[in-house]
């Protein structure tokens, strides 16, 4: 357990700490992918900003604004799942895995320091690993 909380550390520092437009991506040998790169990783994410209305209606409370859509990564051809959110300061980490007998997943950096325009600064992905978080 301390050696996977020791990995994860490391994964999230690395992650955090390129976050440069011209970043490069690199890949090893054992199908992990990083991606630094922010003008490439914009496209995964639209923001939308809009008031999110609810079915049936609400005659008072809170209202909800929809900000962004975030898509999953694609790991070996396969759309993933997000398994874990977690927000720190003003970053979210998001885990991301394949459901079923696949393996294969993700980590996603969200920088919400700007609340209406989110973006995604960093992603690694894993090409034979499962990512689930708690």
């Amino acid at each position: 357990m301390k050696k996977l909380i020791f990995v994860l550390f490391a994964v999230t520092a690395l992650l955090v700490s390129c976050s440069k437009e011209d970043a490069p991506t690199f890949t090893n040998e054992d199908g992990i992918v990083l991606n630094n790169n922010s003008a490439e990783l914009s496209k995964y994410i639209k923001i939308i900003n809009e008031p999110l209305v609810l079915k049936g209606g609400l005659k008072s409370g809170p209202i909800f604004t929809l900000v962004a859509e975030a898509e999953s990564p694609t790991i070996n051809g396969i759309k993933t799942s997000a398994s874990y959110v977690h927000r720190r300061y003003q970053k979210v980490y998001v885990t991301y895995h394949i459901r079923g007998a696949e393996y294969g997943g993700a980590i996603r950096v969200f920088d919400i320091s700007d609340p209406v325009n989110p973006t995604i600064v960093s992603e690694m992905d894993f090409a034979r690993i499962d990512i689930n978080a708690c």
